[in-house]
């Protein structure tokens, strides 16, 4: 018996985020450009506060469960993971082979009179060999980007903006005294780096060529945030690589304040991420929308799938009975927050696997590679891991029960049939949540009653996906000219 499934009425996590909105548009008055003090900590911001009021949301609810299953959590703390401080500066957790890499070139500039033309580099997804090697066939070489030296526009103004900002949504999610005490401290050690990095030496930056661009990942690292604000500081256009496998289809909130702002160019994905990165911009900036390039090129891994799939012989039409169904489940790690679309109990959602295996023998469930272990109540063999395209060779259908994940996108550009449980729109944009639900074959479920569909899983026939207008408009490059990597087509926009 699965217990009442706990999505949540998101007003009050919603009304953290337009405190944060409000907050933000407020700094960019003071700021009158990107250096705007809240979003450099939005991402962190939002994080921490979502998180603690999704947690005091499962206590209030009564959901023991919850607690004892993640009863080893540390505690929430700002700019923290695991009580550890995240770095600031790109450099701070840098390994060993990479300083030595990064001290070469350092050299290298010296010899040549600073005169060949540097990629400051974040983290990205890309292999760092290939990263490197790509650079320098460019004729640039890479460098990293360790001289701070950024501002902001009337700090002490925007600082009183931040301190109101956390002192009300302190108040809001009702901190303890040690809850309180615990921010501020962590708040302050961040806002001493960010005042040290402020006052580095610039020397440096006389010896730089003006051909200089900054590359960075997903700027949800905070490392990368850094860099992006230090070389727009000094007027280094800063190319930005989309994370996930698809841009347009999720509006979440903690994308449109990171990959689409804080980046002169994005390589994003499919033509319908352009509209949106857009409008985040134009809702961001304002008037001051500065020029902005969002870069069509295609997930590897979704174009990877769809290669496998047209060699694959797919069966046009099967009984469910008598599929072989894989359940990619959602991530489960923590009690944590970051995407109020969709806010549920861990708990209950494991319940609802458990029992969608409990009923199905033909179900097999794919772990999440970043959750938590979770015991699913059935032997090792119908536990599946590894590369999610590898595994869907080797199915006739999938489940899911949250669409606004990077698996999805890789899922929809196969031709199995997609079995989708809806209980909520998981923060899709209108023509995302158009192109889903043409692509799926849903269930919607009472949010706070949810019913297994065993009934209509019995007696339903699965039929062969022949629409890929999912995959067109938000994972896959309209170009016709698709043989470059993603990585050989950012750099080719040095």
């Amino acid at each position: 018996m699965i217990p009442k499934f706990m999505i949540y009425k998101v007003t009050k996590l919603n009304l953290i985020e337009s405190h944060l909105d409000a907050a933000q548009k407020k700094c960019a008055k003071e700021s009158g450009d990107r250096m705007n003090l809240v979003h450099f900590f939005m991402h962190e911001l939002a994080f921490y506060f979502l998180s603690k009021c999704f947690r005091q949301i499962l206590e209030k609810n009564k959901s023991p469960e919850d607690m004892l299953e993640f009863s080893g959590l540390s505690d929430l703390r700002f700019c923290h993971r695991n009580n550890v401080s995240l770095p600031i500066s790109p450099t701070e957790d840098m390994d060993l082979k990479k300083k030595i890499v990064f001290l070469f070139f350092e050299v290298l500039s010296f010899l040549t009179g600073h005169q060949i033309p540097r990629v400051y580099l974040g983290k990205t997804s890309f292999k760092f060999k290939d990263l490197i090697f790509g650079i320098l066939r460019k004729g640039y070489i890479p460098y990293r980007f360790k001289i701070g030296g950024f501002y902001f526009n009337s700090y002490g103004l925007q600082k009183d903006i931040l301190l109101k900002l956390c002192a009300d949504l302190l108040h809001q999610i009702q901190a303890t005294a040690q809850e309180r005490e615990q921010f501020w401290y962590d708040l302050d050690k961040a806002l001493d780096q960010i005042q040290n990095l402020m006052t580095q030496n610039l020397d440096v930056l006389d010896r730089r060529s003006q051909k200089d661009v900054a590359l960075i990942g997903s700027p949800a690292k905070l490392h990368n945030r850094f860099l992006s604000f230090s070389a727009a500081a000094h007027t280094i256009p800063v190319y930005g690589c989309l994370h996930g496998s698809e841009c347009g289809a999720n509006r979440a909130y903690n994308w449109v304040y990171n990959d689409f702002t804080c980046c002169d160019v994005l390589l994003g994905y499919g033509p319908a991420g352009r509209k949106l990165a857009e409008t985040a911009r134009s809702n961001f900036f304002g008037e001051l929308n500065n020029s902005f390039n969002y870069v069509e090129s295609s997930c590897e891994n979704v174009q990877a799938v769809r290669d496998l799939q047209k060699n694959k012989t797919v069966k046009a039409s099967l009984k469910f009975q008598e599929a072989k169904v894989l359940y990619v489940a959602s991530r489960v790690r923590g009690v944590d927050c970051i995407n109020p679309a969709i806010v549920f109990s861990p708990s209950v959602n494991i319940s609802f696997v458990r029992e969608i295996l409990d009923q199905f023998e033909n179900v097999d469930v794919k772990t999440h590679p970043k959750g938590d272990m979770i015991n699913y109540g059935v032997e090792d063999s119908r536990i599946k891991t590894g590369d999610l395209k590898d595994l869907l060779s080797t199915y006739d259908a999938v489940m899911v029960d949250n669409v606004a994940t990077t698996a999805f996108a890789i899922m929809a550009a196969s031709e199995l049939p997609i079995i989708y449980f809806k209980m909520t729109d998981g923060g899709a944009t209108t023509e995302g949540q158009k192109q889903i639900l043409r692509r799926v074959k849903y269930f919607e479920l009472d949010q706070k009653h949810p019913e297994i569909p065993i009934d209509s899983l019995n007696n339903l026939r699965l039929v062969r996906n022949k629409s890929y207008e999912f995959t067109e408009k938000f994972s896959l490059s309209n170009s016709q000219n698709e043989n470059n990597s993603r990585l050989d087509k950012v750099l080719d926009l040095f």
